[in-house]
């Protein structure tokens, strides 16, 4: 194919090298790129094509000067323009026959591309509400780049972005979440309101409210809290809390492969037999026929170890780690006996939240809302950190977690209707 295309638009491999990686930036297959830059043998490059424009270029141009969200129709004309953008429906809309790599390629790949467009040229943005409501867009694509705070201090300053109040912020960085759903406008959400009312209405800026964060520690990470300033976290930081202890339990508790073995022996060794053959991998079947005894396994520690050091049961493990090694989740580590999982405790002011985020996410297979924020860690106090224990992993069917479908995996789905 790249021999044919050289001669076709006569190209030398250097030329062609740097017009393929030009292709992948855009994410268009190298000769629909090579067509539209080289038609017919001539250099007519269509700055129109639509690939080549971000859904944050687009915003900008058409409606940082022309935007008014109190006219319902004007806001309706803005959501039919972010919904019919390409970038917005290739990050929605996974057709059944994409992997589930190939997917989240596609996501990296486009989210990396808006991502770096609006850290370059978010300086252009007049308007304070399409500002609030593109980076609302932007907040799932954040772990593509990181150490990021210092640059987000920035952002936020220009321009007195920060000049409009927090349930105000809160309202346009949910804006797309809340009057989206897939390729549908919805009638406004009230979820984020109830949310901002929940923790933060009652609340003086000079308030503190108690925030969680989980966070995963490996051996050689050295302290977790700043040796100058114990108030600050020096492992495991970033931009994402929760109100709910619950959920960052639930949620970093995920990340281990110790999570997944406790589901494994005490969910699915529930499920019939027939199902098992059909839905388990023959490793996960392996364990199962361990017969692992579930109360001696919580009760006894000498026996738990010695389920764990099984070789069965570490091939389980090494599997797990393999396969979630591929997974995009940045913050995700190799299993080993020195990895532990914890949640930190944390105060921070009113004043100082950047935004309350009615996020849904799936985790262990379930759609979960976060209940979630975006503060600055240089704002934020560190009180306490707590390790996962083995109660935690055991008993994560009691936290108290908002849930929202359960079709993520059928597994789960038969679970509740037989434990």
């Amino acid at each position: 194919m790249s021999l044919e295309l050289l001669e076709k638009y006569e190209l030398t491999k250097s030329k062609f090298d740097y017009e393929f990686k030009r292709s992948q930036k855009y994410n268009i297959k190298i000769e629909d790129w090579l067509e539209i830059r080289f038609k017919k043998g001539q250099k007519v490059f269509n700055q129109n094509y639509y690939n080549n424009k971000t859904l944050v270029e687009n915003l900008i141009e058409t409606y940082d000067t022309n935007i008014n969200l109190n006219d319902q129709q004007s806001k309706k004309n803005l959501l039919n323009f972010i919904l019919h953008h390409k970038h917005y429906k290739e990050t929605t809309i996974k057709e059944n026959n994409l992997s589930d790599d190939d997917w989240d390629n596609r996501l990296h790949n486009i989210f990396d591309l808006e991502l770096r467009t609006f850290l370059r040229i978010h300086h252009k943005i007049k308007s304070i509400e399409l500002f609030w409501i593109i980076f609302g867009w932007m907040l799932p694509s954040l772990n593509i780049i990181y150490n990021i705070s210092k640059e987000l201090e920035i952002i936020f300053n220009t321009n007195n972005r920060l000049g409009v109040g927090l349930e105000y912020r809160t309202k346009l960085v949910n804006f797309i979440r809340d009057n989206l759903e897939g390729l549908d406008i919805v009638e406004n959400s009230k979820d984020t309101e109830n949310l901002f009312n929940k923790y933060c209405k009652l609340n003086k800026n000079s308030d503190f409210i108690k925030i969680y964060r989980g966070f995963l520690l490996n051996k050689n990470d050295g302290n977790i809290r700043d040796f100058l300033n114990k108030k600050k976290q020096n492992v495991g930081t970033g931009l994402y809390y929760t109100f709910n202890k619950d959920y960052a339990i639930f949620f970093i508790g995920w990340f281990s492969s110790y999570s997944s073995l406790l589901q494994l022996i005490y969910d699915y060794s529930k499920i019939p037999s027939e199902i098992i053959l059909k839905s388990f991998s023959p490793i996960s079947k392996a364990v199962l026929d361990l017969k692992i005894d579930t109360q001696r396994f919580s009760d006894d520690i000498s026996y738990r170890k010695k389920i764990i050091n099984n070789e069965i049961v570490q091939n389980y493990l090494n599997y797990t780690t393999d396969n979630r090694k591929k997974s995009s989740d940045a913050e995700y580590r190799k299993y080993n006996k020195d990895l532990r999982s914890l949640v930190g405790t944390y105060q921070v002011k009113k004043e100082n939240i950047i935004c309350i985020l009615n996020s849904y996410k799936h985790t262990r297979g379930f759609g979960c809302y976060e209940e979630s924020l975006i503060c600055l860690q240089k704002n934020v106090e560190f009180t306490r950190y707590d390790y996962l224990k083995h109660s935690d992993y055991e008993n994560w069917r009691k936290l108290n977690v908002s849930l929202g479908d359960k079709e993520h995996l059928n597994t789960i789905r038969l679970l509740n209707e037989t434990v």
